[in-house]
Parts: structure tokens; C-alpha cells; sequence
């Protein structure tokens, strides 16, 4: 008969498809700033501010079958900007920090 296809709708629940990682003092407080942001826009980004590098983080990310990835490292902070990455494919791009709600909206639609 035909495989039963119920499986794939389950992901489709799980809006944490989105970790948030940063690098360094400054970094960590634009992200809770901008991960604030996001949660009252009812986006919820995973994060772990607690883990140093950040390769530590996006190896956590992938762990929990994050899509995308945001990263907010020095420069970043520095340029009011954050860079979105696509965790299957390790393309990345720059945004915006102002800009973060819709990209993340679209990230997550």
C-alpha cells in the first residue's frame, strides 16, 4: 500500500528551526536585545548564550536540527547588522539588524 506520509507534517510545529549565536560581551547583549524582539513578535529563536565559541554553538544548532542560523559576532555588533545562515547549505548572508523580525519571519513561514 502507500506509505503513510503523517511523519512529515510534525516539523512544521517546531518553530525552532532558528538558533541565534553570538561571539563576545557587546554581541551577547544586542542578541538578547534582538532575540527580546523577536519573542515579542511571537518568534522563538533557540539560543545558548552560556557557550563560548561559536563553533560550539552552531554545532549545538545543528544537534537541534537548526535551518538557519543568525550570527552576531564583533563586526556585526559593531555595523548593527547580523548574518543569517542557511545550515544545510553554510550559506550566509548579511541583514539588517533592524530588519531581523521580517527576515526571521520569512525564515520561519
Amino acid at each position: 500500500g502507500k506509505e503513510q506520509e503523517e511523519d512529515f507534517e510534525l516539523e512544521e510545529v517546531n518553530q525552532n528551526n532558528v538558533f541565534f549565536a553570538q561571539l563576545g560581551e557587546d554581541s551577547r547583549k544586542q542578541a538578547l536585545n534582538l532575540i527580546d524582539k523577536l519573542r515579542q513578535e511571537g518568534l522563538f529563536v533557540d539560543h545558548n548564550l552560556g557557550k563560548k565559541s561559536l563553533r560550539d554553538q552552531l554545532e549545538l544548532a545543528d544537534e537541534q536540527g537548526a535551518e538557519y542560523s543568525l550570527i552576531l559576532g564583533q563586526k556585526e555588533t559593531k555595523n548593527g547588522e547580523v548574518i543569517i545562515r542557511d545550515m544545510d547549505s553554510g550559506d550566509q548572508r548579511t541583514v539588517a539588524q533592524k530588519n531581523v523580525v521580517e527576515e526571521v519571519r520569512e525564515l520561519v513561514d
